[in-house]
């Protein structure tokens, strides 16, 4: 594993600037005082001429295969994706990864460090968040199914969707943070939940529901995947994209 420099010595990079990645750049360069190169989807080619320490990744998942061949070295990645895309995870294309879990926004900024193992850099410059040392995989898990159990949560019950969490091979803590955050999204009313609340409620069709809460990780993750750790997930998928079109 690759020995991360203290903050002030280490080279960052944030890719992705939209409201959340705004917000952890705004929190890195005035709270924590570090210096950030910052990247969108426009001008992330320049990554190729790069070699980072730690990457900040904001972007949307089905951009992050692209984004791995920029990247020549293996970075401590922290990331908020909450997708899957063609079956693949952010750990699938890079190899100390820090997942972002729980509900945040860049008002509400309390964001769940879920990693494998202590990490100096995270504790050094995020003191006051929560940190879950645990197998990042079943966190991002988590976090993936999360938003695919609320873009349908008014088509299927919750019962079901608890018994189906029930007989997920997560671990223990990795389900109980995907029920803690599941409760959280619904009651603070999160983007994946309303989209829900629209198509399946208010009978506004999907797309136009997509263009007016913007990326819905949930959706995409249905679209772009079809191999899920959930069985529930995987049985209504045909059925949800027929919902979508």
């Amino acid at each position: 594993m690759t020995t991360i420099p203290k903050p002030k010595k280490a080279k960052i990079a944030l890719i992705g600037t939209g409201k959340i990645g705004s917000r952890i750049l705004s929190y890195l360069r005035q709270n924590a005082q570090l210096k950030v190169d910052d990247y969108d989807l426009h001008n992330f080619n320049q990554l190729a001429d790069q070699e980072y320490d730690v990457v900040f990744l904001t972007t949307p998942m089905k951009a992050v295969g692209d984004l791995r061949k920029l990247i020549s070295n293996q970075p401590l990645v922290i990331t908020t994706i909450k997708g899957i895309y063609q079956n693949k995870l952010v750990c699938d294309f890079f190899d100390n990864v820090v997942s972002l879990n729980g509900y945040y926004t860049p008002q509400l900024f309390q964001p769940k460090f879920c990693l494998a193992r202590k990490e100096e850099f995270i504790e050094s410059v995020f003191p006051e968040f929560p940190k879950f040392e645990m197998d990042v995989r079943q966190a991002l898990t988590a976090n993936y199914l999360k938003n695919m159990y609320l873009v349908v949560s008014e088509k299927i019950d919750s019962e079901r969707v608890e018994q189906d969490i029930a007989e997920l091979e997560i671990n223990s803590a990795a389900k109980e943070l995907l029920r803690e955050d599941l409760e959280m999204c619904r009651k603070l009313k999160s983007r994946n939940y309303l989209f829900s609340k629209m198509v399946y409620r208010d009978k506004i069709p999907a797309l136009k529901a997509i263009r007016i809460l913007g990326l819905v990780e949930g959706a995409e993750s249905f679209t772009y995947s079809e191999d899920f750790a959930s069985s529930l997930i995987t049985e209504i998928r045909e059925e949800f994209i027929r919902d979508l079109n």
